[in-house]
């Protein structure tokens, strides 16, 4: 009777074990939608919206790199959604041209599901690593700052008020590495 006791539990150990390692991969059609293995997507969620971005992680020097970021509307009822031009910001460091983006001044209406899609080409000049991030702007819902996650970084006490609540309305996913060699 103990031995198979034993036996019971080790097989719920390896099912468990099983299950967690299965939950933390992806299937090659979610993280990668041209098939090829080398891409990651990294993600992040809160107030009923997530974002998700994707990107290859090896790539030749001098080559162009594909870049997807998503921001999807996971509520259950249409929201209007105040936000920046584009509403999400892709960022590689091997670029180092400043960008001038529109925090402010867009209203759009979200239905459940609804998705905002941005991609962007980036050229990687030399071997080595470089990273691959996406952040959206502040976020209002129905005039609202919505709670973000992933910016906390950014935001710091010497802050006004408001810029502050628009820093913590931002959804930023942890980068993706990209190796250039």
């Amino acid at each position: 009777m103990k031995n198979r006791a034993g036996k019971i539990f080790t097989i719920f150990c390896i099912a468990l074990l099983l299950a967690a390692c299965s939950a933390e991969t992806e299937p090659a059609s979610d993280s990668d939608p041209s098939g090829e293995t080398n891409r990651k997507t990294s993600r992040i969620e809160a107030s009923g919206f997530s974002l998700k971005v994707n990107a290859p992680t090896v790539v030749e020097a001098g080559e162009l790199i594909q870049v997807e970021a998503v921001l999807t509307h996971n509520g259950e009822e249409a929201v209007d959604l105040y936000h920046g031009d584009p509403i999400i910001r892709l960022s590689y460091s091997g670029d180092k041209g400043i960008k001038e983006y529109n925090d402010i001044g867009r209203v759009s209406t979200l239905p459940p599901g609804d998705k905002k899609v941005v991609k962007e080409t980036f050229k990687t000049k030399k071997p080595g690593a470089e990273k691959v991030s996406a952040t959206t702007t502040s976020l209002k819902v129905d005039g609202e700052y919505i709670e973000g996650k992933g910016n906390e970084k950014a935001v710091t006490d010497d802050m006004g008020e408001i810029s502050k609540n628009a820093a913590q309305s931002k959804l930023r996913v942890d980068p993706i590495e990209t190796e250039a060699r």
